[in-house]
């Protein structure tokens, strides 16, 4: 018995760790949204006196110059182009050829009046506002201890989202799918396809900023545990995060911003029963709930002025990131379950949260050549405990109108 309740604690079976790997999709999540925060901050010249910013965003009618900037540096494929060889290279009757050979000029002027012409509508997008997507993939990884096995965690996805500029304020929403796979060192393994909604918003002065975001996950898991057990059941996350910071300017090249924030994080498991195709009986699992308050202290380095790249026709503006994470609730409460018949509710022990984490991370951003209004980004973060490591990369393109 624990704390008043009712059950046998039984230190022998185990569950797959989808529990905590889920609220921590929650941290992921909230990563994609304050780098859109950061790129906001400084585009908007935070924290600096000194105005290294190209001439930004022109308006709907820029989008039609980033698509034709990225056909003319990005690699890409003219399918109609590709159509034609192939079609010129075909092998063709002597009679075809005559024909092909002998087309009047005038039949040639004939039809070319009259094909189809592509559409002058464009699509109207008002000005300040701005489009973005983010894709990224992540390991965790949480070694064994005396009590439990550990376990490895891979998860990759991506995020789209839509924002608007309101002189110092941010408001914007997003949504995203990830996957996400749990390989449990003792055969206790499980999968999840998430879908999430989120909502934002950041406001800067001159120095300092705040920004927050709230974020809801859908969860569909499907597991498979040790007797060969498997189990399916719905999920959801919470994820309600609030933070803030400080920009120092360091010899009108380089900002320090010092930065505090606290995510709150909730999972909401349904009951549901894991069937085992081995002849055991089956185990009709509880609701399970569990929060996470997860506190981050620390600073972002990063460029204000521009570094230029005149033959590639870009502008780079490269960070670093280093921050103390805490778990404040670190051990989290026991799921609980009745075997099929049986009369005695178990508890099964979750193996516990890293209680000091330290996350350290890198990125950069780079721009069209003269104006923020077509942006990229690569980051590469990783975060470290005594028992726990995670690594995630993620990059991102974002169109300013």
């Amino acid at each position: 018995e624990e704390q008043g309740q009712q059950y046998t604690r039984d230190l022998s079976v185990r569950t797959p760790e989808m529990a905590n790997t889920l609220i921590h999709l929650q941290e992921v999540f909230s990563d994609q949204i304050k780098d859109r925060t950061r790129s906001y901050l400084r585009y908007e010249n935070f924290g600096s006196n000194a105005s290294y910013a190209p001439q930004g965003a022109q308006g709907p009618g820029s989008w039609d110059n980033s698509v034709d900037w990225m056909e003319d540096h990005l690699p890409s494929w003219d399918i109609r182009k590709s159509v034609k060889d192939i079609d010129d290279q075909a092998p063709r009757s002597e009679l075809t050829r005559n024909s092909k050979d002998h087309v009047s000029a005038s039949s040639k002027k004939s039809y070319l009046a009259h094909a189809p012409r592509a559409s002058k509508n464009k699509i109207e997008v008002p000005a300040s506002y701005q489009v973005w997507g983010r894709g990224y993939g992540s390991r965790f990884e949480q070694d064994g201890t005396s009590t439990h096995a550990g376990y490895d965690a891979y998860m990759g996805g991506g995020v789209l989202g839509l924002d608007k500029r309101f002189n110092n304020m941010l408001l914007g929403v997003g949504g995203g799918y990830a996957h996400t796979t749990v390989n449990g060192n003792t055969g206790n393994d499980g999968e999840a396809d998430t879908v999430y909604a989120t909502a934002y918003a950041a406001i800067k002065g001159e120095k300092g900023y705040f920004d927050a975001n709230i974020n809801y996950a859908y969860n569909d898991v499907e597991t498979t545990g040790i007797d060969y057990y498997t189990g399916e059941y719905d999920a959801s996350s919470l994820g309600m995060y609030i933070g803030g910071g400080w920009g120092f300017e360091l010899g009108h090249a380089v900002l320090l911003t010092p930065e505090i924030s606290l995510l709150t994080s909730l999972y909401s498991q349904e009951d549901y029963t894991e069937i085992s195709a081995d002849g055991l009986l089956d185990k009709d699992w509880d609701s399970y709930d569990q929060w996470s308050y997860l506190g981050s202290l620390g600073a972002t380095i990063s460029m204000i002025k521009k570094i230029e790249a005149f033959n590639l026709e870009m502008e780079f503006q490269p960070e670093l990131r280093m921050h103390w994470l805490h778990e404040f609730n670190e051990d989290p409460d026991a799921p609980t379950y009745l075997t099929v018949g049986g009369a005695n509710q178990v508890g099964v022990s979750l193996q516990a949260r890293e209680e000091d984490l330290v996350k350290v991370g890198a990125g950069v951003r780079f721009a069209k050549w003269g104006s923020d209004t077509l942006e990229f980004g690569l980051d590469l973060d990783g975060t470290f405990g005594q028992d726990y490591s995670a690594v995630i990369v993620s990059g991102k393109l974002l169109h300013r109108f």
